[in-house]
């Protein structure tokens, strides 16, 4: 390329960028002059978005939940609300005339079943000479001194359990009572009293066998009722009861 066509060029773009520079600065300055002829209220306001042009949607008020009130039927008497919770009840006061017709409670009687003299009394701890056996050995039964066919009185009320022959004690009357209590009447004769049998419900002092001599283990000591107390499977004597 020549040298004028060179310098035609450059002359050509110098001109158009001087154009766009004026067109820039008119542009400028007719904005500016806009401006200034508006009210000031108008100047100092942003230009508005399209986020400004957008209408927000009313807030609703918020009503408040209506409590739901029960059906009249549903709602508990007063007494079933506060009669247990709130109001003490006030206790029942007897009357001098409902106490003296409330009934003692009985008390439990304890008869010695035969009448005479303890020769041997219980011995769990200790032992104690046997005359028949001619050693020491633990007693377990109290012997009370008394003649042939006297009358065995029950201990206290209870149920006949069984009447057999075993072979040391003879004929066994066994009766038993509440709490855990038995007794055991041994050296009996062969026969019960009148109406009593196993099974029968005999009362304290009821005559229920007779004093025989069908035990062996102690047929050399005086003639006697051996008489055993059991509590809950423990030997004991006639000192743990009040007799009569």
């Amino acid at each position: 390329m020549d040298s004028k066509k060179r310098r035609n060029l450059i002359a050509t773009g110098t001109y158009i960028l001087v154009s766009f520079g004026l067109i820039a600065v008119i542009s400028v300055g007719m904005i500016t002059s806009l401006r200034r002829s508006m009210p000031p209220e108008v100047q100092e306001k942003p230009p508005k978005t399209v986020i400004d042009e957008v209408t927000p949607e009313p807030k609703l008020p918020v009503v408040p939940e209506i409590p739901v009130v029960p059906e009249m039927s549903s709602i508990p008497e007063n007494d079933q609300v506060f009669g247990s919770e709130l109001v003490p009840e006030e206790p029942e006061v007897q009357s001098s005339e409902e106490a003296e017709n409330v009934p003692a409670q009985e008390k439990i009687l304890y008869v010695v079943p035969v009448d005479g003299e303890i020769i041997k009394d219980v011995s769990n701890d200790s032992l104690v000479f046997s005359e028949t056996m001619k050693d020491y050995r633990t007693h377990a039964g109290i012997d009370i001194a008394c003649e042939y066919g006297c009358e065995v009185k029950c201990f206290t009320d209870g149920v006949i359990e069984s009447f057999e022959k075993t072979p040391l004690n003879g004929m066994v009357l066994t009766v038993k009572h509440e709490d855990g209590l038995i007794t055991r009447y041994c050296n009996l004769s062969g026969e019960l009293a009148e109406g009593i049998e196993v099974g029968s419900n005999v009362r304290a002092g009821d005559c229920v066998a007779y004093v025989g001599d069908s035990g062996i283990l102690e047929c050399a000591e005086p003639v006697h009722l051996h008489f055993e107390i059991e509590k809950n499977g423990v030997a004991t004597g006639l000192s743990d009861f009040e007799t009569e």
